[in-house]
């Protein structure tokens, strides 16, 4: 089948565009021209004239040179005959391996030599022909020379076969970029590229060998010693490496490209972007490619496209008719040569290979470049390590860009498209370069290789170099991200730049924080970073929620490493004041009461000079200052210019009163776990002490009160509140869970323990804790304690206690009796003014705590006579009431006995006063009368 479709059927040719091709049933081949030196060796003896050296690419106007290299192409061809397909083969195959071309052809030489004096007849019959062609060669060195010289695509300025510039004739280009821009256009052009290079690898291999039958025969071959020195030293060099260039274009012809995953692609164009490169030309596709070879890829995107720009410049498409398929094909030809020719300033295929992701080909192309081609060796280590690092081979990657390190500054790829300096760069390329390599390693999760390329560069750096601060923010960053803080540490230290040692040192506390290392982060020195860690770890603490992060306690066992306790106690503050403002909730309670507490201990380590903090006072919220403007009030008026921040200072006794206010909230909340206590703003002392009251425990109002110097009489009175419901509701009342009432808050109160033969109800207790109140904070009954608990208890229509009403009458009888007339307990009142009477008059003087009764030689004593009065007169006006007029009668004759008894004891005084005046007189001695005082 494939036989009958591929017999020839007709051959067509167009006069306008020289096209000539071989009609098959099965498809077209294209007929091209030949080039020159395929003309010298593919055709046989004879064909080849002279004069057709005169065209490209020989151009030989002499006569006799052309004659020379005619026959000289006679002998390329006996060689090309006499070579078996398995030595061809062999030959590439060692090129393949890296084997100098003199070392490969060597060894063939020498079997030719050989067999040729054996019995191999037609080996001696090609010695024999070799050496009459090389006699009748006038010249041999220069026809050789003219032959190089015509496969040097360069035209022996390697300098000036660069890319050509994009910003050409745009219209012209835009039309010729088409030319030979199909998907059989590329086909073409492919197929004569590989064939090109084939045949003039061909013409290498054999030139060198016939080089080195030239150099065996010696005189034989009529070379002098002049041309057999020139022979070795310049033109076998030269053959063997453009044998080399002619293998790579060979092998790029036809090795195979890998088909890349989309996000392949992705991935690599970021990692493009990541260095800034400058656009590498990819091109745009005309078609689909499914497979093919790397020069068909590479035509397929930017080749094409700078063969376009290439071809805008040719003289032979301005002709009419264009030779499309003659003189334009070899152009095109030979431009794709001179695109690959890997012996000149550009690095087009490398590039191209590295955007599309064909690593491997591209580790490839340069192994076989590296062993003698000195052209773009720092580019081609750039590529190189590319490869590696997208292989996972990062250590071999790293190597290579620190080998390319040295030709930044001269070659075309690493100055112009990866670095692209500024004058003031240019000093330091190296560094550069490397900066630009670890932004590709960044890529790539390799952070140790990261630090050491990263230390290479610092290393390499002039002391001014504006990159080092960052390489030392990239050493700081990746040891931070492995682990490994000393380092870090000592890298965040060496950075020269103020701003990014800030910046890392902010990213070190806050990576140590994540991870919880608060200790290995407290232990650090930070020799003159001391300010900077405190401001910011300051700034997180305040920035940051409550709930996720807490740096307070980092900053609080910073200043306690230190020994700045009053710091430390100040943080503690802080933290204290924002959970109770920010965060309700019983845990937070608890977690300010702790930070309270710290404060205070380390306030008393500090010198009780310095036992004080600075608490800041806003003058104005964030959220008031959204709301007005900066410059005018509300009404419209000129704003005043912004005071200072005032400060307020906090002692350590105002400290532990904040404390005691939190530690009474807990205490509440713990008594009655009501969700209302835990919320809502920090409580006054006025409201704490009223709320602990209501629940009871008054061992914790009491001292609040003390604390803040708060007067004790709502304390008194509540708990006679007390006292007296738990009287009314008689026996004691049970509650859920088997609590009783009263012992519910009785328990959190110290109570007196008092032994007794009857069981104790909870009201007994609770008079026992009133009782002792009374006799612990008004022993004298001077602060009003015994008269707010009474005027409390009469108020609530309960009857004074007989413990109390005799302390009372003890600590102040008349202020009982007015308030038993406020209440008008008049019977009660009538019986305290008589015991009171009788107490005056020396019968039971010690229940009324007076220090001397009614007598002529005792001190004064007296009788509250406006109250009692005011008892008599209600009495008496009280119609009708006969149980008030018998007391009115009883008091009124108590009175009555109390005056006589009045009268005689001022008689009684009187006598004594002059008794004592007369005998004061005999003894001429002055007396006053004044000194005695009247009852």
């Amino acid at each position: 089948y494939h036989q009958v479709a591929g017999r020839p059927l007709g051959i067509a040719s167009d006069e306008s565009t020289a096209m000539v091709c071989l009609v098959k049933k099965g498809g077209v081949s294209f007929l091209r021209p030949c080039d020159g030196l395929e003309h010298l060796y593919l055709t046989p003896q004879g064909v080849c004239q002279p004069q057709h050296l005169s065209a490209p690419p020989f151009n030989i106007t002499d006569d006799k040179l052309c004659r020379d290299v005619v026959l000289l192409g006679d002998c390329l061809r006996l060689i090309r005959d006499q070579l078996a397909p398995d030595v061809v083969s062999a030959v590439e195959q060692d090129l393949f391996h890296l084997e100098s071309p003199q070392n490969i052809v060597e060894p063939l030489v020498n079997n030719v030599i050989s067999e040729a004096g054996d019995v191999d007849q037609s080996s001696a019959d090609v010695i024999s022909s070799l050496e009459s062609s090389l006699q009748t060669i006038i010249d041999a060195p220069r026809a050789i020379d003219a032959v190089l010289q015509a496969m040097d695509v360069t035209g022996g300025d390697p300098e000036n076969l660069a890319v050509p510039d994009l910003a050409g004739e745009p219209m012209r280009q835009l039309s010729l970029n088409h030319v030979f821009g199909s998907s059989v256009g590329h086909a073409v052009l492919e197929c004569s590229a590989r064939q090109l290079a084939t045949a003039r690898l061909g013409v290498c291999r054999d030139l060198l060998l016939l080089q080195g039958l030239m150099g065996r025969m010696g005189q034989r071959a009529s070379l002098s010693q002049d041309s057999l020195n020139k022979l070795q030293s310049d033109l076998v060099p030269r053959t063997a490496q453009l044998m080399q260039v002619y293998y790579l274009l060979t092998w790029v012809a036809t090795a195979t490209y890998t088909h890349v995953p989309s996000n392949s692609l992705d991935m690599n164009l970021r990692q493009l972007q990541a260095m800034d490169i400058s656009e590498l030309g990819t091109g745009m596709p005309r078609y689909l490619m499914t497979e093919g070879t790397l020069l068909a890829l590479f035509l397929h995107g930017v080749g094409g496209q700078q063969l376009g720009n290439l071809l805008a410049g040719s003289e032979e498409l301005d002709q009419d008719p264009c030779p499309l398929w003659g003189s334009v094909l070899q152009a095109a030809v030979l431009y794709i040569l001179q695109l690959l020719y890997p012996m000149s300033p550009s690095s087009l295929f490398p590039e191209f290979l590295m955007t599309k992701c064909q690593y491997v080909q591209l580790q490839e192309y340069v192994r076989l470049l590296d062993s003698w081609c000195v052209w773009n060796t720092s580019s081609r280590r750039f590529f190189l390590g590319a490869a590696h690092l997208n292989c996972g081979e990062p250590h071999k990657a790293v190597d290579c860009f620190l080998q390319g390190v040295h030709g930044v500054g001269s070659e075309d790829f690493l100055l112009n498209k990866l670095l692209q300096p500024t004058d003031q760069e240019l000093p330091h390329l190296p560094v550069l370069y490397l900066v630009k390599v670890l932004r590709l390693l960044e890529q790539f999760e390799v952070p140790e290789l990261v630090i050491s390329l990263a230390n290479s560069a610092i290393g390499m750096a002039q002391p001014n170099d504006p990159n080092i601060p960052m390489l030392w923010s990239k050493v700081f960053k990746y040891h931070l991200e492995l682990g490994h803080n000393n380092e870090a540490y000592a890298a965040m230290t060496a950075n020269p730049d103020h701003t990014r040692r800030k910046d890392c040192l902010r990213q070190f506390i806050v990576v140590l924080c994540d991870r919880s290392q608060l200790q290995t982060l407290v232990e650090f020195p930070y020799v003159g970073l001391h300010d900077e860690v405190v401001y910011i770890i300051e700034s997180r603490a305040r920035s940051v929620d409550l709930t996720a992060h807490n740096y307070y306690d980092l900053l609080y066992a910073f200043h306690i490493y230190r020994g700045s306790y009053r710091k430390a106690g100040s943080t503690m503050y802080e933290y204290g004041l924002r959970l109770g403002r920010e965060l309700p909730g019983v845990k937070s309670l608890q977690k300010q009461a702790k930070c309270y507490l710290a404060a205070i201990n380390t306030l008393r380590l500090v010198d009780p000079k310095y036992a004080w903090i600075v608490k800041p006072v806003k003058v104005e919220t964030a959220t008031e200052e959204g709301r007005v403007s900066p410059k005018r009030d509300y009404n419209g008026d000129n704003r005043l210019p912004n005071k200072k921040q005032q400060v307020e200072i906090l002692e350590l006794t105002e400290l532990e009163k904040e404390y005691m206010l939190v530690l009474a909230r807990l205490h509440l909340i713990q008594k009655d776990p009501d969700p209302a206590h835990a919320t809502g703003p920090p409580l006054t002392a006025e409201e704490t002490v009223a709320l602990l009251v209501q629940a009871g425990l008054f061992d914790n109002a009491v001292s609040v009160s003390q604390a803040f110097r708060l007067s004790l009489v709502p304390v008194f009175e509540g708990l006679a509140s007390k006292c007296v419901r738990l009287t009314l509701n008689g026996p004691d009342v049970q509650k859920a869970g088997g609590r009783k009432e009263g012992f519910d808050w009785l328990g959190a109160n110290d109570i007196p323990f008092t032994h007794t033969s009857k069981p104790i109800t909870a009201a007994d207790q609770a008079w026992q804790l009133l009782q002792a109140y009374l006799e612990r904070f008004d022993l004298t009954g001077v602060k009003g304690y015994y008269k707010s608990v009474a005027n409390k208890l009469l108020s609530l229509g309960a009857p004074l206690p007989t413990w109390l009403e005799r302390a009372y009458k003890e600590k102040n009888a008349s202020e009982l009796l007015r308030l038993y007339l406020n209440f008008d307990l008049l019977e009660e009142a009538c019986h305290l003014v008589g015991e009171y009477i009788d107490a005056v008059m020396g019968k039971g003087t010690e229940y009324f705590g007076l220090k001397s009764a009614l007598h002529a030689t005792s001190p004064s004593v007296w009788l509250p006579y406006t109250a009692i009065d005011h008892l008599l007169y209600t009495l008496r006006t009280a119609e009708g009431n006969s149980m008030y007029a018998k007391l009115h009668l009883e008091l009124s004759d108590k009175l009555q006995v109390y005056h006589r008894n009045v009268e005689r004891v001022s008689q009684d005084m009187v006598q004594t006063a002059l008794q004592k005046a007369a005998r004061h007189t005999k003894h001429d001695t002055p007396f006053n009368l004044s000194t005695f005082g009247r009852t």
